[in-house]
């Protein structure tokens, strides 16, 4: 009778586990096509607020502040000013810190750190530019380091270097090989539906293209 007893409390805390997970991921993937759709900033900061809410839901769960984190640097885009910028930037800044906190190790958060990072330098460029770009890069390379299989690192590097190459009147042949790197492991992951980070596939084909159309 008790084994009779302890088999359907596991079973029981099973259901209940499967449920809430459950709840988690539906919660996830409708607030994550929100955020593909998203596009001004009251759109995002709504966003921004529900996977903040899911964080505090699911304090072991790092996804959740990590699309918070992108959801704010998405509407740096949409500020005016530097002020407003750098508002949105710090606090992508602090829900990166906290998705930091439950996964130190993932090359994903470093790789949005780097990001973020660069969306500050690009806030100010002239003030910014000299002592952020290594700050940047480092990021990214150490993303890159992390999980050598992460489109979104290389894309992101390649940005940098792009930009940086255009900046001073360099070759732009090391962003451009970055590019495509990124292209070849966009399409090696696929486009199947899932909660991990997708984005920046189609960001990573223009950077592409416009290098084979130079």
């Amino acid at each position: 009778m008790k084994n009779l007893l302890v088999s359907a409390l596991i079973l029981f805390n099973t259901i209940l586990l499967q449920a809430g997970n459950g709840q988690y991921e539906a919660a996830m993937q409708k607030n994550l096509q929100h955020l593909q759709q998203a596009n001004d900033k009251n759109a995002l900061l709504e966003v921004a607020n529900t996977f903040e809410r899911i964080a505090g839901n699911e304090p072991k769960e790092w996804l959740p502040s990590y699309y918070a984190a992108l959801a704010y640097i998405n509407m740096s885009f949409k500020e005016d000013g530097l002020k407003a910028k750098d508002a949105s930037l710090e606090k992508a800044a602090q829900w990166i810190g906290k998705a930091a906190q439950v996964a130190p190790h993932e090359s994903e958060i470093v790789a949005l750190q780097g990001y973020q990072s660069m969306m500050s330098l690009s806030a100010d460029p002239a003030t910014r530019g000299q002592s952020m770009t290594p700050k940047t890069m480092q990021l990214l390379g150490q993303a890159m380091q992390m999980n050598p299989e992460n489109p979104r690192a290389y894309y992101l590097m390649a940005q940098m270097e792009f930009g940086t190459a255009q900046f001073f009147g360099n070759s732009t042949d090391k962003a451009c090989a970055l590019a495509q790197k990124s292209v070849v492991l966009f399409e090696k992951t696929g486009e199947e539906k899932s909660l991990s980070p997708a984005w920046g596939r189609n960001g990573a084909r223009e950077l592409a293209a416009n290098c084979t159309s130079k």
